[in-house]
């Protein structure tokens, strides 16, 4: 029995040795715990710190909150700084700052991404920037206090007082429908200017234009949009000065249909349309056959050749080749290169290729030279002129 609890003792300080990471000082003293494994798991949903890092002195630095492990990479959820053991400044990967008077959060401030709101107060898009929590919390979360939303030029938009944890904000509007709700807080004109996951009738008075993208089935609480000049509903925008109540616009919306593609198979005539001979209706010599390309023949009676023989060619080639210098001639540069093409039937060259290559550069040199060759004679087959295609080396070697 005491063999098994040993045993038991050992294995559970393996396995928490294996989960707790720590790193020292060269003077000896404490610099850092870190939890892994199982340990992570558990002071995460403790709401504890993950890792502590502290000073020489032994009081504390730094600590770090982690949020969730997602691919077995660890999402950091924020990092809180101490003075003399005191917590005096936090920042969170939301984005939000954390500051502490005497070790208390006094001050939280929510950076947000800029978005463009377009209200009748002003006429003009105005981006939103961060908002200001201060008063006393708890857990990190305002509980007796007030939010002040501010724009990127910091000038105040509105000010929210919360009382035990509740927002004492103005009256709310209710939607039934859970995705028209949604819409109006998450499109790109949304109606939620405070970003307080509410929408009060004053946010809701100062719209005038309004975009709904999705099927809405009940649109109780549009008539607080007092202001609104135009609604654009799937797509269909609708003049809301034409109609002389609220009801009547929501008659108006429930009537538009959201637009439908046609997804329909194309319909193919069951009968084959009789075969018309002259579809263009040309008439007399206006009709032309089509051109079909002729043959190009490997094997032929009288082979394509270069005006003046083999050594008229071996002369050109010698005047017209360009060689590297010296300086960058390497062993892969030397030797044949080997090159196809086509000779038509009025003597010109087409259709170059490398058929055996040697070097980038010198395959470039090679077909240019090919393709600057003056025309040549063309070939026969049963005493008429036909296309050919020829085979020939290039030497390339240093002087």
């Amino acid at each position: 029995m005491r063999v098994l609890t040993v045993l038991f003792l050992l294995t559970l300080f393996k396995s928490t040795a294996q989960d707790t990471l720590t790193s020292y000082y060269p003077s000896g003293a404490l610099r850092s715990i870190e939890y892994r494994g199982e340990s992570l798991r558990t002071r995460r949903d403790l709401e504890l710190p993950t890792r502590i890092v502290y000073n020489e002195d032994s009081s504390v630095y730094c600590k770090l909150f982690v949020g969730g492990i997602r691919n077995n990479r660890v999402i950091l959820k924020k990092r809180i700084w101490y003075e003399d053991d005191v917590p005096v400044f936090g920042e969170s990967s939301h984005c939000h700052n954390y500051f502490f008077e005497e070790g208390k959060l006094i001050r939280k401030t929510t950076r947000n991404a800029d978005t463009y709101v377009q209200s009748s107060c002003d006429e003009k898009f105005e981006p939103r920037s961060y908002s200001v929590e201060e008063g006393t919390f708890q857990d990190y979360i305002l509980h007796n206090g007030t939010i002040s939303y501010y724009t990127a030029n910091n000038k105040l938009t509105s000010k929210i007082h919360v009382r035990n944890g509740y927002r004492q904000s103005d009256a709310v509007v209710y939607f039934k429908d859970s995705t028209f709700f949604w819409q109006l807080r998450d499109m790109p004109n949304r109606v939620d200017l405070n970003e307080n996951n509410h929408i009060e009738k004053s946010e809701a008075s100062c719209v005038i234009r309004l975009e709904i993208k999705k099927r809405v089935t009940d649109f109780t609480g549009i008539q607080h949009f007092v202001n609104l000049r135009s609604i654009k509903y799937l797509g269909t925008s609708v003049d809301v000065s034409k109609y002389a109540s609220f009801s009547q616009l929501i008659a108006k919306l429930k009537t538009i249909k959201s637009p439908r593609r046609n997804n329909r198979l194309r319909r193919y005539y069951e009968e084959v349309p009789p075969f018309d001979p002259n579809p263009c209706r040309c008439t007399g010599s206006d009709v032309k056959p089509m051109a079909y390309p002729a043959e190009i023949h490997e094997f032929v009676e009288v082979e394509a050749s270069f005006v003046g023989g083999q050594k008229a060619l071996q002369v050109w080639l010698d005047t017209n080749i360009v060689l590297p210098e010296s300086s960058i001639w390497k062993v892969e540069n030397q030797g044949r290169v080997y090159v196809e093409f086509v000779v038509e039937k009025d003597g010109s060259i087409t259709n170059v290729r490398i058929i055996k290559s040697l070097s980038r550069e010198i395959d470039i040199q090679a077909k240019r030279l090919v393709k600057k060759m003056p025309p040549w004679i063309p070939a026969e087959q049963d005493g008429i002129i036909v296309r050919s295609r020829v085979r020939m080396p290039i030497e390339y070697l240093p002087k």
